[in-house]
């Protein structure tokens, strides 16, 4: 089976409540583990977890970005909401899985996720990691603050999102940390996924070409290439959900508000 057909089917079995099928797509001996609550199930046990867990809320589960492939691995992120509550478009959980593959068989699922309620003070979410669920996904405190800084610096000094095809494994490798970490670092500090994160720097920057007089001399692809965009349209996309305009309305404003300067 390839990656985007298991991936595909997996969510779907997921927006479905489908306990049953989830453990299907599985091999006979495999896992699958809830890291923040700390719960590693197969079998029978994961069936009657999730058909638990789905009696309690219904949420839907949209992809986001990219389905990645390592060795053995196949990462991907996600969003969901509550389909009980469609007004409200704020996502309830974000959040990254990783699928252990061998011999064609999904051995293992580590899940790795940020809900609301995660917020708070600085000393609160360290407390949080160091005593709750981000310990318990071996990622310390200390260890995280090492990566954080260096992901920062990666991302302000070295501009590594200017690469239009910067990918998770490619960047943890830069920072030196795990595909797993640097997932978990993004959503747990900064309430982002990986795509989003990198859009934000590449917006930022943008942002601050189109308000210069001498941006005028590049074109609004020109612009998007330079900060790391692919497509147009993805920079389209990436900057009206950011401003609220378009970036040729957002040059054309600034060349008379002092605060898009």
């Amino acid at each position: 089976m390839q990656a985007a057909e298991l991936v595909r089917d997996y969510i779907g079995a997921w927006n479905r409540r489908d306990p049953t099928g989830i453990v299907n797509l599985l091999g006979q001996d495999a896992f699958y583990f809830d890291v923040p609550v700390n719960k590693k199930l197969s079998g029978e046990a994961l069936v009657q977890y999730l058909a638990r867990d789905f009696r309690q809320r219904h949420l839907h589960y949209d992809l986001v970005g990219e389905i990645l492939m390592g060795n053995r691995t196949i990462a991907f992120q996600y969003k969901t909401y509550d389909v009980d509550d469609p007004a409200d478009a704020v996502a309830w959980v974000s959040g990254a899985e990783f699928l252990t593959v061998a011999d064609d068989e999904v051995t293992g699922i580590d899940d790795y996720y940020k809900v609301p309620s995660d917020t708070g003070s600085e000393e609160s979410r360290r407390a949080d990691r160091s005593t709750g669920k981000y310990r318990k996904s071996g990622l310390s405190v200390e260890r995280s603050d090492v990566y954080k800084r260096r992901l920062l610096l990666s991302m302000e000094a070295e501009r590594l999102y200017r690469a239009e095809n910067l990918t998770l494994p490619e960047l943890a490798k830069t920072i030196n940390c795990s595909i797993n970490h640097l997932s978990q670092l993004i959503n747990s500090e900064f309430d982002l996924t990986f795509y989003e994160f990198l859009n934000r720097y590449r917006v930022r920057e943008a942002k601050a070409l189109l308000a210069r007089g001498s941006s005028k001399r590049q074109s609004i692809a020109q612009v998007a290439a330079k900060v790391g965009f692919r497509s147009n349209s993805a920079f389209y996309a990436a900057f009206k959900r950011s401003c609220q305009l378009t970036p040729s309305e957002y040059r054309r404003r600034s060349k008379f508000d002092s605060r898009f300067l």
